[in-house]
């Protein structure tokens, strides 16, 4: 059975000409009229601004680390910050960017509450 993994995402860029490539090339398929209301509880922008986005993003076990590596090969002008929480409380933040053409990517992991745990302990709010 798989787990559902909640990451919240920010990617800053000093250049907004690339942050918007980034967003076009590697949201597209989210961006468009198209999409499931499936693809909508997977993929949710909150925040956007000329150097900056927010969002979140389901994915199936833990985050995808290999495509945050990826972006940072492609757009090595951006700073990503990925925070995540798993169904069964594994969590975590992962922080990558260049410096001085150098990846530079930090990550922290623990167990915290589950989701359930989560609903459960918060349900008066």
């Amino acid at each position: 059975m798989h787990k559902n993994c909640y990451n919240t995402i920010i990617i800053t860029n000093e250049n907004s000409n690339e942050l918007n490539r980034l967003i076009d090339t590697e949201f597209s398929h989210f961006l468009t009229k198209n999409y499931t209301s499936n693809d909508n509880d997977k993929f949710y922008i909150y925040r956007t601004g000329d150097y900056g986005i927010s969002f979140k993003l389901w994915s199936e076990c833990a985050p995808d680390f290999e495509w945050l590596d990826g972006l940072i090969t492609k757009y090595q002008n951006v700073w990503i910050k990925n925070n995540w929480l798993s169904e069964n409380g594994s969590a975590g933040i992962w922080i990558g960017t260049m410096r001085n053409g150098e990846k530079e990517i930090k990550r922290l992991d623990w167990q915290d509450m589950s989701l359930e745990q989560e609903m459960c302990t918060f349900s008066n709010w």
